[in-house]
């Protein structure tokens, strides 16, 4: 009589949904009295089954398995005589995490004048949640961002920013999923000089 299979362990045991374009995965059983006819099942359905040892299979699930967030049961059966379905091990597909909103607090410095700039201008941004991936927008348009960590971001303006008198508005935005855009801060360009009217006598 062939023994009943027993479970212990899964080695991933859990993993990060890998959405619709997923190739699946290997995911390596432990337990007792494998035989090399050992088939495993998710949830009811078989899976390609290699057995490694009897203490141990490699089981691959297939790329809709683990493409979207849930859970399956995980168990292997020996063939007759004897033999039998093991209990079953709770495999789980948990959501992918949602990338933060971030927040700025300062803008170093929030104003500049415009005359006499001969390169473009680097400004900082201290907040928080920034992401490596965030981007620093001049009134909705990306302008190049560097990340310095996750409470400091440095953007640089172009010529045409400051060419001018403007307020502009800078937002920082996070990538999804998740994330999105920062609440707005003004940033000021002083014009290249301030005329006075001439006094006529």
């Amino acid at each position: 009589q062939n023994p009943a299979p027993s479970l212990t362990a899964l080695q991933p045991a859990n993993v990060v949904e890998q959405g619709p374009s997923s190739s699946g995965l290997t995911v390596m059983v432990q337990g007792e009295n494998f035989l090399e006819e050992a088939q495993a099942y998710w949830n009811g359905a078989p899976r390609t089954t290699k057995f490694v040892s009897e203490t141990q299979l490699a089981v691959t699930l297939l790329g809709g398995d683990i493409a979207f967030a849930g859970s399956g049961s995980l168990t292997v059966e020996n063939p007759a005589p004897g033999g039998g379905t093991s209990n079953g091990l709770l495999f789980t597909v948990n959501s992918t995490p949602l990338n933060p909103t971030p927040t700025i607090t300062q803008l170093t410095p929030d104003a500049i004048l415009g005359q006499g700039l001969t390169t473009p201008p680097t400004i900082d941004v201290i907040g928080s949640n920034f992401l490596p991936s965030a981007g620093v927008y001049w009134d909705g348009v990306l302008r190049p961002t560097h990340f310095v960590d996750s409470g400091h971001l440095q953007f640089t303006l172009t010529m045409t920013d400051v060419v001018t008198a403007d307020v502009g508005a800078i937002t920082v935005i996070n990538p999804p999923p998740g994330g999105g855009a920062s609440q707005e801060k003004s940033f000021t360009v002083f014009g290249y000089g301030i005329y006075l009217p001439a006094v006529m006598r």
